[in-house]
């Protein structure tokens, strides 16, 4: 059954996840920009993907957070502005966790040409180690899948739609799993706070975390 995208609510958890960091005093600056759909369109006909409607609500969303500011954001951590997340694309379909001849991946090796990475974990190489990415293959108006690449394991569905994704880490800030030790200018995760109905988007959130020492 096609979930439909819920767009008014995906922003919304968007400006209340904001709000949540906001409370928090981060060591970071803030800055307010989007990106112009004609420019988004463009680039994702170059590509040959269709521009989902929650993928195009994220990047018009106007509290976009500078690059110092992904640095301290769980969740956030690794997403990437519009152009890096390309090149990750680009990537992913290239190298050897990539095939742009398969849309079926198998033993978590394979890359569907349909998934638009939001971020990436790379290792020493500049290979793609975990990515999260966004299924663009959905009709309009309807919601996207978000899943966890991975280059040791198989593909792990996130949530069936990046509305699902956001309110889940609102959650995780609510219940406590992240917390901010300004003192330390990192993140502690809190294993013994999650519902066992979160422990999946938990284990993302486990390698997407900033961790910062003095």
């Amino acid at each position: 059954m096609t979930q439909f995208a819920d767009i008014p609510a995906l922003t919304a958890e968007l400006n209340g996840f904001a709000e949540r960091i906001a409370t928090l005093k981060l060591p970071l600056r803030w800055w307010k920009s989007s990106f112009a759909h004609d420019v988004i369109d463009r680039v994702f006909r170059h590509l040959h993907l269709t521009v989902p409607d929650e993928l195009r609500a994220f990047y018009a969303w106007s509290n976009t957070f500078s690059t110092e500011a992904r640095e301290y954001i769980p969740g956030f951590g690794e997403i990437e502005i519009f152009g890096h997340s390309v090149s990750t694309y680009l990537l992913c379909l290239l190298n050897k966790h990539g095939d742009p001849d398969s849309n079926i991946p198998s033993d978590g090796d394979r890359y569907r040409r349909s998934w638009f990475p939001l971020g990436a974990v790379y290792g020493e190489r500049h290979d793609v180690i975990h990515a999260v990415v966004l299924d663009c293959d959905v009709t309009p108006q309807a919601a996207s899948p978000v899943y966890l690449f991975s280059r040791t394991g198989r593909p792990q569905l996130i949530g069936p739609s990046l509305l699902d994704v956001v309110q889940t880490w609102n959650q995780l800030l609510d219940i406590g799993y992240w917390s901010y030790d300004p003192d330390a200018h990192g993140w502690s995760l809190h294993p013994d706070k999650i519902p066992s109905g979160l422990r999946a988007v938990a284990q993302l959130a486990a390698c997407t975390t900033p961790r910062r020492s003095t």
